[in-house]
C-alpha cells in the first residue's frame, strides 16, 4: 500500500483532495489537488478531469455573486496551469539556479485564487459593490476576506433567473413540436377556406380531422422542399442547409392551417438540394439545345480565384451568344493555367459537352498575348482544333479600356501599387466635399476660354452634349456606371441636371478601369475643394475633357458591330484634329494596335451601317474584286492606316468569306446600294451580322457570377449545376428575355406565389390562418390563465407580427401577453 507521502504531488508536497472547502474563492493549488484526484486516484481522462474541476470550481464564483467566464475558457486557463506545472516537472533533476527560481515563483503562486471572473465584472452595474470589493480583496490577499454565507437577494435573483429560463424553453419547446411537424409536403388551406370571413371559434383546431377532412386536406395544393423554385432561390440567395430549412419551416408554419405528424431536417434539404440541382440542370441542358441558335460566337474570360482545397487556380467563363440577345453559360471551369493552349482545351472541352462545334463561327476575347498570340494563342489554337476558320471579334470594351489607361497615364503617370493614389485622397476627403458646388466647362474662366478660341473643341462640345442628352434619356444603360459617366460627362460639359449629389466614391483599384473615367470627372468638377498639385490639377483636366467630348460616345457605340469599322476610322480623324495632342497620340497609338475591324475580313460589317452614304457603298461593293493581301492579317497593321482611308480601301475579296461565315446571301450585292433597304436579303444578312457580339462583357460576368457563388458547395459537379440553374433562371442579364422558368405545382403557385423564403418577409397569409394559428398556441401555452379575460390589444399585435412574418417579434408578443 502507497504511503501517504508517496500520493504527495512533486513541489506542492501535498496529496490530491477529495474536495474544495472554506469560504473563500479556490486557489491555484487546490485546483490542481482536485485535478490530480480525477486523474489518478479516479481514473479519469485528462479531458474529463478539467472539466469535473471547472464544475466544482464555478460554484463557488456564482456564491460570491460575481460573474464568471465561459466553460471553455475556464478549461484552458486550467490547461495552462497545469502546463506550466508539469514544464517544471522536466526541469526537476536540472541543477540550476535559473530552474530553482522558477519553482519558487510557481509555488508563491499557488496560494493566489484561480481567477476565472469575467473581464469585465468589475465594470458592470448588476454586480453589487460589496461583490466587487471581495474580488478585489481575493485577488490581493485570499486570506484576509471570506463569504459570510448565502446572500439571499442573489439567491432569489437566481431563483427567478431559473423560473424565467425554464417558462422560455417551455415555449420554445412548443415552438419545435410545431416545427417538427412540418415535412416535405405541408398541406395549406384553399383559396376559398382562406378568403372565408366568417368569426373564427375560440378553441383550437384538432390536430387530426375525420376521415373526410383528411381525404380533403390531401387534395389540397402543397408545397414541397423538393419544388425546384425553392431549391434556386435558396441557391440564388446562398442560404446554407441549416438557413434553408429553418426558412423553408418557418414559411410552411405560416401558410399550413392542418399538418399531421411530420419531419424535416437538415439532411432532407441537402439531399433534395443536390438532387433538384442536377435535375435541373438537366432541364436546362435540355432546354438550351432547343434555344441555341444556328450561328454563335464564342466568348471566354479568365481570373485568378481561390480554389474548393484553399489555394488559387484559374477559372475561365465560357460563353455563347447569338442572334437575339441568345446568351448561354456553358460553365466556369478551372484551367491548370493561363497560357493560351491550355485555356483553348478547357474551352473546347466545354464546347464539345455542349455538341455545338459546327454552330461556332465567330469567338470574342480580350486582347491578351495569351489570347491572339498567332503560334500559341488560345484563338489560333482553337481554329486549328475546330479545322476552319472563324471570325475574330476582339473586346470593344476591352480596346477602349487599353486607350482609356494609357491617356491616363500618359497625363497623371503609371501606378505601380494596387490603388491608385489620387483617387484615395478623393475618397478619404469625400466627408468634407459638398458635391453641389461644383465646376463645369461654363463656371471654369480657363475652360471658357478654351471652348472660345478654339473652334474644334467648341463643336466636339455641341456633338458631346447633344449625343449625352440623347443617352441619357433613353434610360437604357446596362450597369448603373454606364449611366453615372454619361451624368458626370453632361453636367461638367454644362448641360442641366436635377440637383443629385455625387456617388460617394467606390472601388480604386486598377481592375476597375471605369474609377479612371468616372474619377477624373468628380476630381475636375471639385478642385477647388481639393488639395491638388498643379500637375495633378492639369493631368485631371486633361482626362475628363477627353472622356466627356470624345471617349463616351466611342464606348457607348463599342457593343454595335455594324458601326466597329466606321467609328475606329472616325476616331482616327478625331484624334488627329483633337486640341490636346499630348493625350491624343497616346490614344491614337493605342487604337493603332487595335485595328481588328477594318482588317479585310471584318470590313463586310460596314456594308450593314446606315451612316455610310450610298456612294461609299458603291465603292464598297467594287473593291470585293480586288484581290486580297498576300499576308493573311486578323487586324489591320496601325501603320497601313491613315487619316485620308476611306472604308472602301479596306475592302477586299477576302471580304466575301465575312458573308459566307454568315451564311448569308450575298445577292444584294448586285443591287443598288439605295434599294438594300427594300431587299429581304440584305434584311436578313444585317440581322445575322447585328447578332455578332462584339464585347465580351457576358463572359466577365460569368467570372463575377462564380466568385459570388464561391463557396456554396464543395463539389464542382455540384457548383456546375448551381450556376447553370442561377444564371438560367433568375440572373437578368444573362438569361434570354421569354426563357420559360420551370413551373411548380399548381399547389405551389397558389401557396407559394413568389414567396422570397430566403427572407421570410413577404409572406401575407389571410386573417383567419392568422387567429386560427395564435389561438391554437394560446391555447396551448395559456391554459394555466384561461380564467383571465383577453387583453385583446396583446392579441392585436401578436396577430400583426405573424401577418408580416415577423416570428421571433411575434412569440416575444405572445411571451409578453401571457405576463399580463
Amino acid at each position: 500500500m502507497a504511503t501517504r507521502a508517496a500520493s504527495n504531488l512533486w513541489l506542492i508536497d501535498k496529496a490530491p483532495i477529495d474536495e474544495i472547502t472554506r469560504a473563500r474563492l479556490p486557489s491555484k493549488e487546490q485546483v490542481l489537488l482536485r485535478y490530480y484526484h480525477h486523474h489518478r486516484e479516479m481514473g479519469k481522462t485528462a479531458s474529463g478531469s478539467r472539466k469535473a474541476v471547472v464544475e466544482e470550481v464555478l460554484p463557488f464564483w456564482s456564491r460570491a455573486g460575481i460573474p464568471t467566464t465561459t466553460v471553455i475558457h475556464a478549461g484552458t486557463k486550467l490547461s495552462k496551469l497545469l502546463k506550466a506545472y508539469n514544464d517544471l516537472k522536466k526541469n526537476k533533476n536540472k541543477d540550476r539556479p535559473k530552474h530553482r527560481m522558477d519553482e519558487e515563483i510557481f509555488k508563491g503562486d499557488l496560494q493566489e485564487i484561480f481567477d476565472l471572473a469575467h473581464s469585465s465584472s468589475l465594470q458592470r452595474a448588476d454586480v453589487k459593490d460589496e461583490d466587487k470589493e471581495f474580488l478585489r480583496s481575493q485577488r490581493e490577499d485570499r486570506g484576509e476576506s471570506f463569504m459570510a454565507g448565502i446572500d439571499l437577494v442573489t439567491a432569489k435573483k437566481v431563483e427567478k433567473q431559473v423560473e424565467r429560463g425554464t417558462r422560455l424553453k417551455r415555449l420554445r419547446e412548443c415552438e419545435d413540436s410545431d416545427i417538427a411537424r412540418l415535412t416535405e409536403r405541408a398541406e395549406i388551406p384553399s383559396q376559398s377556406s382562406s378568403s372565408s370571413s366568417s368569426p373564427v371559434s375560440t378553441t383550437s383546431s384538432p390536430a387530426r380531422g375525420s376521415r373526410s377532412q383528411r381525404k380533403k386536406l390531401k387534395q389540397s395544393p402543397s408545397i414541397s422542399v423538393k419544388d425546384l423554385n425553392l431549391i434556386s432561390t435558396w441557391d440564388r440567395e446562398k442560404l446554407s442547409v441549416r438557413q434553408a430549412t429553418s426558412t423553408f419551416a418557418a414559411a410552411a408554419q405560416v401558410l399550413v392551417m392542418e399538418i399531421g405528424s411530420m419531419a424535416v431536417s437538415k439532411s432532407t434539404v441537402h439531399r433534395a438540394r443536390i438532387a433538384g440541382r442536377e435535375q435541373a440542370a438537366e432541364k436546362i441542358v435540355e432546354l438550351r439545345n432547343q434555344e441555341i441558335p444556328e450561328r454563335l460566337v464564342l466568348h471566354w474570360d479568365g481570373k485568378l480565384l481561390p480554389s474548393l482545397s484553399g489555394n488559387t487556380e484559374d477559372r475561365i467563363a465560357v460563353l455563347l451568344t447569338g442572334e437575339d440577345d441568345a446568351e448561354f453559360l456553358l460553365g466556369v471551369p478551372a484551367s491548370s493555367d493561363s497560357t493560351g493552349r491550355n485555356v483553348a482545351a478547357v474551352v473546347l472541352k466545354e464546347v464539345d459537352e455542349a455538341g455545338v462545334r459546327d454552330k461556332i463561327i465567330a469567338f470574342c476575347f480580350d486582347t491578351t498575348a495569351s489570347n491572339t498570340g498567332m503560334v500559341q494563342g488560345a484563338c489560333i489554337r482553337i481554329e486549328q482544333e475546330l479545322g476552319r476558320s472563324l471570325l475574330w471579334l476582339a473586346c470593344r470594351h476591352h480596346v477602349h479600356e487599353v486607350i482609356l489607361k494609357d491617356i491616363f497615364e500618359a497625363s497623371l503617370g503609371s501606378s505601380s501599387g494596387p490603388d491608385i493614389g489620387i483617387f484615395k485622397r478623393l475618397r478619404d476627403r469625400w466627408s468634407f466635399v459638398d458635391s453641389s458646388q461644383r465646376e463645369t466647362v461654363e463656371t471654369s474662366e480657363d475652360l471658357v476660354e478654351f471652348f472660345a478660341t478654339n473652334d474644334t473643341a467648341s463643336k466636339l462640345k455641341d456633338d458631346a452634349l447633344a449625343f449625352l442628352k440623347e443617352a441619357l434619356m433613353s434610360k437604357n444603360h446596362p450597369r448603373e456606371d454606364y449611366e453615372e459617366l454619361f451624368r458626370l460627362s453632361y453636367l461638367f460639359l454644362g448641360g442641366e441636371g436635377p440637383a443629385k449629389p455625387f456617388r460617394r466614391p467606390g472601388a480604386l483599384h486598377q481592375a476597375r478601369w471605369m474609377a479612371k473615367a468616372i474619377y477624373c470627372l468628380k476630381l475636375q468638377m471639385l478642385k477647388s475643394q481639393l488639395s491638388l498639385t498643379g500637375r495633378e490639377k492639369a493631368g485631371v483636366e486633361r482626362v475628363a475633357l477627353f472622356v466627356a467630348l470624345v471617349y463616351c460616345k466611342q464606348w457607348h457605340e463599342a457593343p454595335i458591330s455594324v458601326k466597329a469599322p466606321l467609328n475606329d476610322v472616325l476616331f482616327l480623324e478625331i484624334l488627329k484634329t483633337y486640341p490636346d495632342q499630348t493625350v491624343a497620340k497616346a490614344a491614337e497609338q493605342a487604337l493603332r494596335r487595335h485595328l481588328w475591324y477594318v482588317s479585310e475580313e471584318n470590313a463586310g460589317l460596314a456594308f450593314f451601317n446606315s451612316r455610310i452614304d450610298v456612294e461609299e457603298k458603291k465603292q464598297m461593293v467594287k473593291a470585293l474584286d480586288k484581290p486580297a493581301s498576300k499576308k493573311e492579317l486578323k487586324r489591320l497593321e496601325g501603320k497601313k492606316m491613315t487619316t485620308s482611308s476611306s472604308l472602301s480601301s479596306f475592302v477586299t475579296s477576302k471580304t466575301r468569306s465575312f458573308f459566307q461565315k454568315l451564311n448569308a446571301d450575298e445577292g444584294f450585292l448586285a443591287k443598288d446600294p439605295a434599294l438594300w433597304e427594300e431587299d429581304d436579303r440584305f434584311k436578313d444578312a444585317r440581322k445575322r451580322a447585328l447578332g455578332l457580339r462584339v464585347v465580351n462583357d457576358a463572359a466577365e460576368r460569368g467570372i463575377a457570377l462564380v466568385q459570388r457563388y464561391l463557396g456554396s458547395t464543395k463539389s464542382a459537379a455540384q457548383e456546375k449545376y448551381l450556376l447553370h440553374d442561377v444564371v438560367y433562371i433568375y440572373a437578368p442579364r444573362m438569361a434570354t428575355p421569354g426563357r420559360p422558368r420551370f413551373s411548380p405545382s399548381a399547389g405551389g403557385r397558389r401557396a407559394a406565389g413568389n414567396i422570397h423564403l430566403a427572407q421570410a418577409q413577404t409572406v401575407i397569409i389571410s386573417q383567419h390562418a392568422a387567429m386560427a394559428m395564435l389561438q391554437r398556441d394560446m391555447a396551448a401555452l395559456a391554459a394555466p390563465r384561461s380564467s383571465r379575460a383577453l387583453n385583446t390589444s396583446g392579441l392585436d399585435r401578436c396577430e400583426l407580427d405573424l401577418a408580416t412574418a415577423n416570428f421571433r417579434s411575434w412569440r416575444r408578443s405572445l411571451e409578453d401577453w401571457l405576463e399580463l
